[in-house]
């Protein structure tokens, strides 16, 4: 079978992070189908920048083919250049139609971001005669909306909603890593649709327990801590209003905690960091710089236990499938998770404790309580998270099961077509 895979965001292993989309690309080719995945040069992995003539870049991976789209260099970040970004890869797209043709593929498998591929998904179901699959990450523009404040009569956000529907309505299968979704995209849609919960997968080939100069740095200042017997708290990812780090960043100042001896990493860069560096100079707490992510788990398995924490607004009701949890489960620790909903991989696992979102007061108890166990119960924990993602979140299990449901929409297309 020839699947065609297109995703804005994706990346291959010469990011040096290679993607969801490229991991399942390259596990479905794997499984013996012909995989071409078309991805942006605009995809924000700007540590790899490749430059090229022409607005299209064919290059034969080990598996897959991949088609890379020309496009400026984005950050992270929500402006008008990454909004130019996403229609210059649109119109790239349509030029590259008459390739797709002759390649002939059997499946069409959009992800999102950003979701004005949609439009260009449906018109290669329509031309081609060949089922739709749309993958949804990030529930746009419904996150503009109840994150970006951004009002629901914004002719913008009315254009991609528009653009949601008509993607919704045309897709012989909707993929999300949102758990909880299914009746939002049969809401949206107006119709009833077929749903596949497709969580983030986890490859241990994209890790690497060699670290780099930079990463036996930042070990040897975290053992350091652990040598002055501190009880070390840590963050890696994106330091932004999105990651909810307020509560987590004034504990770092709160005197009960600090007579316990705590202290707090933050690994990662963002918005907010230089702020928060300069609002927070204190001596407990050490900022570290980012680092590539097949080194974050060999980083966070020397730490006591890892903090992740979210922001307290409806939207994750649809549930959340972030790329920190394959790290965090990786690393062996126990994770204490901020967050107002419920996450069937978490709870599976057993691998931390959950409290409420930006509740300062909680925060604080969890921790010092945490702080108070045996080592023994927090690497029993830490073990379960592990060896859950070891048993059911790879990307080999994982895509056994999205090979049949793609394999199945193709079958019932051909009889459809009969």
């Amino acid at each position: 079978m020839k699947i065609l895979f297109i995703s804005k965001y994706a990346s291959g292993v010469e990011s040096g992070n290679p993607s969801r989309q490229y991991l399942y690309a390259n596990q479905l080719a794997k499984m013996g189908h012909e995989v071409r995945l078309i991805y942006s040069r605009s995809n924000g992995k700007n540590n790899y920048n490749l430059k090229f003539n022409g607005y299209y870049k064919f290059i034969e991976d080990e598996n897959i083919e991949k088609v890379i789209l020309n496009g400026p260099l984005i950050k992270v970040g929500f402006n008008l250049k990454r909004i130019w970004s996403w229609l210059l890869f649109e119109v790239n797209n349509f030029r590259y139609y008459s390739k797709v043709k002759k390649w002939n593929p059997d499946v069409i498998l959009v992800s999102s971001l950003s979701i004005l591929t949609f439009v260009y998904g449906v018109f290669l179901k329509r031309k081609l005669k060949i089922p739709l699959i749309i993958e949804v990450r990030d529930l746009y523009p419904l996150t503009l909306i109840e994150v970006g404040a951004l009002s629901k009569r914004n002719p913008f956000i009315w254009f991609l909603k528009q653009i949601e529907i008509f993607g919704y309505k045309n897709a012989d299968l909707i993929v999300s890593t949102l758990e909880n979704t299914e009746s939002y995209f049969r809401d949206t849609a107006k119709s009833e649709i077929n749903f596949f919960w497709l969580p983030m997968g986890f490859s241990e080939e994209t890790y690497s327990s060699v670290p780099s100069p930079q990463v036996v740095k930042i070990i040897y200042s975290i053992n350091n801590l652990k040598a002055q017997n501190k009880f070390v708290v840590a963050y890696a990812g994106t330091i932004g209003r999105a990651n909810a780090l307020d509560e987590l960043m004034n504990l770092t100042e709160d005197k009960e905690v600090l007579k316990n001896n705590i202290h707090f990493v933050f690994i990662g860069e963002g918005p907010l960091k230089m702020k928060y560096q300069e609002e927070f100079r204190n001596d407990s707490c050490t900022f570290f710089p980012a680092v590539e992510k097949t080194f974050v788990p060999e980083i966070l398995k020397h730490c006591d236990i890892l903090v992740n924490t979210w922001l307290d607004i409806p939207i994750y009701r649809f549930g959340i499938s972030p790329n920190k949890w394959i790290e965090y489960m990786y690393a062996g620790r126990p994770i204490l998770l901020a967050l107002n909903a419920y996450s069937k991989i978490f709870n599976e696992a057993n691998c931390g404790w959950q409290i409420p979102a930006q509740d300062y007061e909680e925060l604080k108890r969890a921790i010092l309580r945490i702080k108070q166990e045996e080592a023994e119960k927090l690497n029993k924990l830490g073990m379960n998270g592990k060896s859950y993602l070891m048993k059911n979140l790879t990307y080999e299990v994982l895509t056994n099961g999205f090979n049949n449901r793609i394999e199945e929409i193709v079958k019932t297309n051909c009889k459809t077509d009969e």
